[in-house]
This record gives structure tokens, sequence and C-alpha cells, in this order.
């Protein structure tokens, strides 16, 4: 349907962004721009700079024209998981010709060939990692570290390593396309711009900060550890461990400085401080399912629309949560409550209106 999708987290959308939509529908030839984008709660487990509207509405005002959201599961996850949230929205949509993501090389072949890898070596891969964890070794050092013991040149870039994870999800008929970074790349982009925004009013950042951690701590010290130890990132004594330090710190970035080690890295306790906050098992990533959407266009809104109408779209889209919740079944209702919780926390957080910002309320960004 003259269509790419793409996954990101815009945040927030800068430059780098817009370069990347510009040559990505250049390198498909689509004009329609499909976005699966995170919502509250970033992949390294952070509050987003700005919420999910916010940064749906500004994709839409530059260039994408739909924006669904990942489910927060997905979103606040390893790179896999991550990859296989956002590729099952945009797969479920229906209209998606083809998938573009960013890459370090550009090289799609070889991305291919390292994806086949570690589809044929993942349990070898898995042991050795483990076997290396023992020995000290965090588990993603210790993942790549088994992986590039093959004649495979597996990339360590970050970009290079979700697309890699894109390939290796089931793209139904969507082609993949590798667009070659351009400049600096899109976190280190989001990172300076995230400082620049954070710098012009330290003292309301500061707040949010101490209203996080404040949510944390009362999170951690009301459950139990066996409870904090079976959450999605925890395990290997990690929920243990936070529970000993948290008497003993005063920030998040105290929290997470007495517990961080080689073995348990910052991005690892991030994710699970938010799988706190939220309550998230490991048996809550069940198969997305749904289409929450965030944000459209003028021929977003038409192209969804005649998605539905032909039997394209495969999955539930929702616009208005309290209207359409019976489209759901129970594993999806499940599934989408962590990103109406996420977005209550969220909220809490940056002091917004709990009425006014939650999810049952917020309509989609509908661009003229």
């Amino acid at each position: 349907m003259d269509c790419f999708g793409v996954v990101a987290e815009f945040n927030p959308f800068h430059e780098g962004h817009a370069y990347f939509i510009d040559k990505a529908r250049e390198m498909t030839g689509c004009s329609i721009c499909a976005a699966a984008m995170s919502g509250d709660f970033t992949q390294r487990g952070e509050p987003a700079i700005f919420d999910k509207w916010e940064r749906a509405k500004s994709a839409v005002e530059h260039g994408v024209d739909i924006v669904a959201e990942i489910p927060q599961v997905f979103a606040c996850s390893s790179a896999s998981y991550f990859a296989k949230g956002g590729v099952s929205v945009l797969a479920g949509l229906g209209i998606c010709d083809c998938i573009a993501f960013g890459s370090e090389s550009g090289d799609i072949e070889s991305l291919k060939r390292c994806a086949v890898y570690l589809d044929e070596h993942e349990n070898d891969i898995k042991a050795a990692a483990a076997e290396l964890v023992k020995d000290g070794v965090s588990y993603p050092k210790a993942r790549e570290q088994a992986a590039c013991s093959s004649d495979i040149d597996i990339p360590s870039d970050p970009n290079d390593i979700l697309a890699i994870e894109y390939l290796r999800q089931d793209l139904k008929s969507m082609k993949p396309v590798a667009v070659m970074r351009h400049g600096d790349g899109h976190n280190e982009t989001a990172s300076a711009l995230r400082k620049e925004i954070e710098m012009k009013d330290p003292v309301h950042f500061a707040e949010e900060q101490k209203r996080y951690f404040d949510l944390v701590a009362y999170r951690i010290l009301h459950e139990t550890p066996e409870e904090l130890e079976s959450l999605l990132s925890a395990g290997g004594g990690l929920g243990y461990k936070l529970v000993k330090e948290i008497r003993h710190a005063g920030s998040t970035e105290e929290l997470i400085g007495r517990v961080k080690s080689k073995v348990y890295t910052r991005t690892r306790i991030q994710r699970l401080l938010t799988d706190i906050l939220l309550g998230i098992h490991p048996s809550d990533l069940t198969a997305p399912g749904y289409i929450r959407i965030l944000a459209l266009s003028g021929r977003g809104a038409e192209a969804l629309k005649e998605a539905q109408k032909s039997g394209l779209c495969t999955a539930p889209v929702i616009s208005n949560l309290t209207k359409e919740s019976d489209k759901l079944n129970d594993s999806q209702k499940n599934l989408i409550s962590f990103d109406i919780m996420a977005g209550d926390v969220y909220n809490i957080i940056k002091h917004y209106d709990l009425y006014d910002h939650s999810d049952f309320v917020k309509p989609p960004y509908i661009k003229a």
C-alpha cells in the first residue's frame, strides 16, 4: 500500500530522525510512513523527555503519517523484545511494504547473515554466555563475546544490533531496508538534546527525578526480595541487591551507583526499576495483538481506514480506549493495562493532571 514502517522512540524527534525518514522514503519508494513508537518509558527504562502524545504529534508534524504505540512491556525491554514488539505492531497494520531501520554499515546482506547465524546458534550462544556470566561478565558483554567467537563478524554498534534483531523477527511481507547512519547517531543526538532541555530548567527536572525515585523506593520497600527477583529484568540476585541498598540511597543515580557492577549493568538496573514500578513479569511478554493509535496525518488516517475496510489490518485498532476496549481479548487487555499504568505513573512523575492526561481521555493527534 505504498507504505514503509519504522520502529522508533523519537525521544525527542530531531533532525537525524527527519533525515532517516526522508532517506527511507527515497530508498523504499513509499510515500506513507508508519511508526511503531515507544510509550512513556523508553527502551533504557527511563521516563521519556516528553510524553508519548507530544512525541507522536511531533513525529507527524515532521513527516510520519501513522504513529502507533509499542506495548510498554516490549518498549522497555531488551533489544530482541523491543524489536519483536515494534515489528509486531507494524505487521499488524498490514499496510507496510517495507521496514526501514538505521545501520552503521548499511550492508543489509551482512546484517541478514548475522541474523541467520544467531538464529541457528542461539542455544550455543546462550550456554556460552551463561558460563561467562558466572565469571563476572555482564550478560550483554557475555553474549557479545559468545557470538563473536564465530567466523561471522557480529557488529557491536547499537544501531546494527537492533537492525539484526529486526531481521530475526517475522517480517511477514515487509522488505527490510537498512539506512546508513548519517552524522551523529540517533542515541547520541537525542541524549544531547535531552541534556540541553533539562539544563534550561534544572530545578524542574530535579523535582521530577525526586518523584521518580520516591515511587521506586516505595515499590522496592513494598515488595519482598523474592517478588522483585521474579520481575522481568531481575534474576541473579539483583532484586535482593536493590532491597539491600535502597535504604542507603538518596536518589536514583545513587541507587544505580550502589547496585551497578560488572554483572549488573546500568541499563539493566534502570529497566528493572521500570518493571518494579509497573509490575512487569516475564509471563507478561505475550504477543502484542493490538494497534494503539497515538497520531495520524490526513493520508495516514485514510490509509488506516482503507486497511481496516479491506481486511489488511489483522489486529484491533484502538483510538478511543473507553469506547473500544471490547475489541480486546483478556490477554490484550492485560497487556494494554501496562500502557495505561505507565501513563499514570509518568503523569505523577511529571506532575501532570491525572484526568486530563489519562489514556482514557487523551485522543490521538490528527493533523489536518
